[in-house]
């Protein structure tokens, strides 16, 4: 008999919910952000810092409404410095874009029903995140605070851009402004720490 797909999934989304029922929604999402990190850094220490950021960011700052709170720009230049092109490129996509929405739809599934959200939520943001892979990439052999400064006038001015385009007005000059101070402050305090991340 064939597998019914909406069972399977309905399935596994009871099993992973009988394992949180008693824990709140906060300690769930600590917990999300910092074992799946931890046990992949065993592996791998800058790819799981980088999913650390990723799964900090899309889980705890998201919920703030202050704007340009994101680390993801500064996991995409970390894929790039570290991996080649092609496998940068892919992660940029594969983390922000297909493991959060597996994360939201097998453990936060209530929250996304009633929000109305796509099983799978990729969008333009996930677009400029692989751009911004693939520029760090091209310019691993240049110095990191000059690499995310490319990024983030690339990454804002294609935003930029797609706004003007569909004429829809989601560009936010206090967020740009937030995003990038933070992405460079953090490449200034932490440059020795990110260069050894890179090569370890």
């Amino acid at each position: 008999m064939a597998v019914n797909g909406v069972e399977v999934a309905s399935n596994l989304r009871s099993v992973i919910k009988s394992l949180f029922k008693d824990v709140s929604g906060t300690v769930k999402r600590l917990g999300i952000v910092l074992i799946l990190p931890a046990i992949i850094s065993a592996f791998d220490p800058l790819l799981g810092f980088a999913v650390f950021l990723i799964l900090l960011e899309k889980f705890f700052l998201s919920m703030l409404s202050f704007p340009g709170l994101e680390f993801t720009t500064l996991a995409t230049l970390l894929f790039g410095m570290k991996y080649g092109v092609y496998l940068a490129v892919a992660l940029a996509f594969l983390v922000p874009g297909i493991l959060v929405s597996i994360i939201k739809f097998t453990m936060f599934w209530e929250e996304c029903v009633n929000l109305a959200e796509p099983p799978i939520n990729i969008g333009f943001g996930n677009v400029l995140d692989m751009v911004s892979a693939f520029i760090a990439a091209s310019l691993k052999s240049y110095d990191l605070l000059l690499v995310m400064l490319v990024i983030l006038v690339t990454k804002h001015a294609l935003n930029f851009l797609k706004d003007k385009l569909t004429k829809i007005e989601t560009f936010d000059v206090a967020a740009v402004v937030v995003s990038s101070t933070l992405n460079l402050l953090l490449i200034i305090l932490f440059h020795e720490f990110w260069v050894w991340l890179i090569h370890a």
